[in-house]
């Protein structure tokens, strides 16, 4: 963090000195330790920023991010209900659900975030993991998470369960193999006592043949909570300005 210096903080840019830090480590740094480093000992005139003000820009270099700075825009709170959604600490607050079978575990084989990723290396159908928590009634919730297939096609879904009965939205199945894609959709919440149910690293698929299926960055919004009824952005914004988070974000809109 000492290698860089503010530079034209009107335009909202920075600068780096001749012995360069990587950006995107700079970036993650900044997401990491929001609470744990004082601004003004980068930089004197950065003293009156907060940490989350700052973003990677196109260029790959740390900027401060105009909305942060701009009062036409409204800061909101964002917290992921999903648990360990980059399976970090293993799978605790996962489930392996319908069939607690030992195919699924915590793997470095691929990651988009952090070291580790869930995998599903099952044989079987109908075995996956689960991140499952009681919902609030006519809410909004955007769903985000990435995943990988290395063989055959992955799945994943998600939904509300009520009246002792499961009711699923549209399954994403995977059909580009060895690459990180990413699935994303907004529920509304039904009108009735209700938990929401996450499948990823899914093998329901066909007939029971091997699969290695990975799942990462997993997430839950309730934008109703955050942004207010009425007010919530829509699936495109989401995309564009919530991806993977532990904990809470501030966003601005």
């Amino acid at each position: 963090l000492n290698t860089i210096t503010g530079n034209n903080l009107n335009n909202s840019s920075i600068a780096k000195t001749s012995s360069e830090i990587n950006s995107q480590t700079f970036v993650n740094t900044l997401n990491s330790n929001k609470n744990n480093i004082n601004l003004s000992s980068v930089d004197s005139s950065l003293s009156s920023y907060s940490l989350s003000n700052w973003k990677l820009g196109t260029n790959g270099y740390p900027i401060l991010d105009n909305k942060s700075t701009n009062t036409s825009y409204t800061p909101y709170t964002l917290t992921n209900l999903v648990t360990n959604g980059s399976f970090e600490n293993g799978l605790t607050g996962w489930q392996k659900w319908i069939n607690n079978l030992d195919d699924i575990n915590v793997s470095t084989d691929v990651a988009k975030f952090g070291t580790y990723s869930v995998k599903n290396s099952g044989t079987t159908m109908y075995q996956t993991i689960a991140s499952i928590f009681s919902g609030s009634r006519n809410h909004k919730y955007y769903f985000s998470s990435y995943m990988y297939s290395k063989t055959n096609s992955c799945y994943q879904t998600s939904g509300f369960n009520y009246d002792n009965t499961e009711h699923w939205s549209d399954e994403y199945i995977q059909t580009n193999l060895n690459v990180w894609e990413r699935y994303s959709k907004i529920l509304v919440s039904p009108d009735i006592d209700h938990t929401i149910k996450y499948l990823v690293a899914d093998s329901f698929l066909s007939s029971a043949v091997s699969r290695e299926c990975f799942a990462d960055g997993v997430l839950v919004v309730d934008l109703t909570a955050a942004f207010g009824a009425g007010n919530e952005p829509d699936k495109s914004w989401c995309d564009e300005n919530i991806d993977y988070f532990d904990g809470t974000k501030v966003v601005y809109k």
